[in-house]
């Protein structure tokens, strides 16, 4: 239906939409006042209807009277159509060709388009792709489908198309990287910069990342205190670990010489030959001290004590003593401890140590290897540290816009995107070097050194002002915590930055003599909404009532935060450009309690059960309440129409979504 005159309320048929969904897109209004396009026959289940336009200034009561006045234009329409400064409209179907309508013809001006852009006036600029290539760029004017231009072929993304006398894409290389380009609906194209990535946009002008040709040496980044004594290690072998290998004999016999012996050995742990030939099978010293031997028992038993508690700490790893004179008198001691024994009978308390062959120390070699390994791997470390392969890429962090190119910084290590702009790492940050003697793994120095850490003073980049900013060592580990505790997300604006955590926490850092100053909380239970012309809107205080959740509205400006209302329902909060504020505040039978607000903060309740409003201008509020439709002047409500389900009107005021 169409109303014309509100004071009258008097409504004409346009169509029967053939569909029960109601949505913004589904009727727009020409320029020039004098058409108005909508959908019928919708299929919510691929966004397609069928488009037509009604000349609503000469539409008559009596439908019957009205089909020279509507066209169909097309079936099978994608609604996300654009309408052309002139009036004009370009739009698609779902097999993603693409059409021209001028108010008389429907031109199609290709298929399979991935793709279009306007700049407002009858310069469209497309992309199109096959199965075995990447995208093809092509400008067109108007319905000259014959005069069509190619732009650039091989394309791997449309970057940016705000500007048609440089709009950027790239290229993919063989090598895997982007190639960025520009060109213009005049000029050729011409290459911007190599090895592109990660692009931005912001206050019409855009951002990106190039890597750098030239690397970092990344051995520059350590100390090296070994590196001396690792040239001079080699890898050991087990030939250089070969030892001796004995036997330990016996001494047994008669008449026994002790020149005849290489060399004597003593134990306290091992059996003597000495201790059987006295009426006991072979034993220890140790064992010796508990053994019987008869009347001289005791005397032996002294003897044996004597030697242990004197020699015994000496052994060597086996338990094997040297013979020295000295040791040779205390074993003679007790061999005379048995009266019968010949003075030469002491050797057998020995064992004759006789070289048999050689053998590994293992001990030793696998100590060696061990430190060989540490050595191998410093050397590793150090082979690939000064590999040019592996030096560190910085990047290039540029802006371009107006076909000009300005580098920002070029030693970018590493970035995160936030709303509104860009936190980076710089080289000049690094000031710490790893010791080689301490590392653990080769990929240390680009891991410890190089990795994005957001409790460091990164930089930070506004897209909506083009400025840097540093963090100051406050905002970032404050930003850090807030992060590893809960999570927390950055938001760049014009009055600061502000940081929303996933606990609902909400903080704002100020932008001092390009600083970012430590964040400050605002509240504890907040959502942050958008920021127009200076002043941040936000809300707070939230609380549930009858299963809605109702909050408080505050803008900030100029540092400082002031409360614009109270007990308002959270899911929509507009402010207008004349600062009047529209808000729901209770919720009943299907519909909402509208409230508008006044920039002085006085708060007048417009009407109750309401499911949908549009403030065309200052002085005139539409809204639909109970199923009618009604107009609010600023003073009086005056009812317009019954049975209303949607509403769209041909101009409204610009708002602000602060919740």
């Amino acid at each position: 239906m169409l109303l014309t005159d509100l004071e009258k309320g008097e409504a004409r048929e346009i169509a029967d939409s053939k569909s029960d969904y109601n949505g913004s897109l589904l009727v727009r209004f020409s320029p020039d006042e004098k058409y108005v396009y909508y959908f019928t026959k919708y299929d919510t289940s691929n966004y397609t209807g069928t488009l037509c336009r009604a000349e609503y200034g000469k539409l008559k009561k009596n439908p019957d009277k009205n089909d020279k006045y509507i066209k169909i234009i097309s079936t099978n329409v994608n609604t996300a159509f654009t309408m052309l400064d002139n009036g004009d409209i370009l739009y698609t179907n779902s097999d993603r060709d693409l059409y021209y309508y001028n108010g008389k013809d429907t031109v199609r001006l290709a298929s399979k388009v991935a793709g279009y852009y306007t700049d407002g006036s009858k310069n469209i600029v497309y992309r199109t792709t096959t199965d075995s290539e990447g995208y093809t760029l092509w400008h067109v004017k108007g319905t000259k489908v014959d005069d069509a231009q190619k732009l650039a072929s091989n394309v791997e993304k449309v970057v940016a198309t705000s500007d048609f006398s440089n709009i950027l894409f790239t290229k993919e290389e063989d090598n895997g990287s982007s190639t960025l380009y520009s060109v213009g609906l005049e000029k050729e194209a011409v290459k911007v910069a190599e090895n592109v990535s990660s692009f931005y946009y912001g206050n019409g002008s855009t951002y990106f990342l190039s890597k750098n040709l030239v690397g970092l040496c990344l051995y520059d980044f350590v100390t090296d205190s070994m590196a001396e004594a690792d040239a001079n290690e080699k890898q050991p072998s087990t030939d250089d670990f070969r030892i001796p290998q004995y036997y330990y004999n016996y001494v047994r016999g008669d008449d026994l010489k002790e020149e005849s012996y290489e060399q004597l050995m003593t134990s306290c742990t091992q059996d003597m030959y000495w201790f059987y030939q006295n009426g006991s099978s072979y034993m220890t010293m140790q064992e010796a001290l508990t053994a019987d031997f008869g009347d001289n028992t005791a005397a032996v038993q002294a003897a044996v004590k004597n030697f242990v508690d004197t020699y015994a700490a000496t052994a060597d790893a086996s338990g094997y003593i040297a013979v020295t004179d000295e040791v040779k008198a205390a074993l003679t001691q007790i061999n005379a401890a048995i009266s019968d024994n010949a003075e030469w009978e002491w050797l057998w308390l020995c064992r004759n140590k006789v070289q048999s062959g050689t053998t590994v120390d293992y001990d030793a070699y696998y100590a060696a290897r061990d430190k060989w390994y540490e050595v191998r791997d410093r050397n590793n470390y150090r082979e690939y540290l000064k590999n040019e392969d592996n030096y560190l890429k910085l990047s290039t962090l540029y802006v371009y816009k107006d076909g000009k190119l300005t580098a920002i910084n070029d030693s970018v290590y590493g970035s995160i995107s936030v709303t509104g702009g860009l936190v980076f790492a710089t080289k000049d940050q690094v000031t710490e070097k790893l010791e080689i003697a301490t590392m653990t793994s080769k990929y240390e120095v680009r891991n410890k050194l190089f990795s994005f850490q957001r409790d460091a003073e990164n930089s930070v980049i506004s897209w909506n002002t083009g400025k840097t900013y540093k963090m100051t060592a406050e905002a970032a580990a404050t930003y850090k915590k807030a992060y590893d505790a809960d999570y927390a997300i950055l938001y760049i604006t014009e009055n600061g930055i502000f940081m929303q955590e996933n606990n609902d926490a909400l903080s704002v850092a100020k932008l001092k003599d390009g600083k970012v100053q430590d964040f400050e909380i605002l509240t504890d239970d907040g959502d942050l909404g958008s920021t127009k012309d200076g002043r941040t809107y936000y809300t707070a205080e939230s609380y549930s009532n009858n299963g809605y959740e109702y909050c408080e509205l505050y803008v900030y400006e100029k540092g400082k935060p002031t409360r614009l209302a109270m007990d308002v329902l959270k899911n929509v909060i507009r402010v207008y450009d004349d600062e009047v504020i529209t808000v729901y505040t209770n919720r009943r039978n299907g519909g909402y309690e509208l409230t508008m607000i006044n920039k002085k903060g006085k708060a007048t309740v417009i009407a109750e059960d309401v499911t949908q409003y549009i403030r065309v201008s200052k002085d005139l509020l539409l809204y639909i309440s109970e199923g009618d439709l009604y107009m609010y002047d600023g003073k009086e409500k005056t009812h317009v129409k019954n049975n209303v389900d949607y509403l769209w009107c041909m101009t409204s005021m610009d708002y602000t979504l602060a919740g």
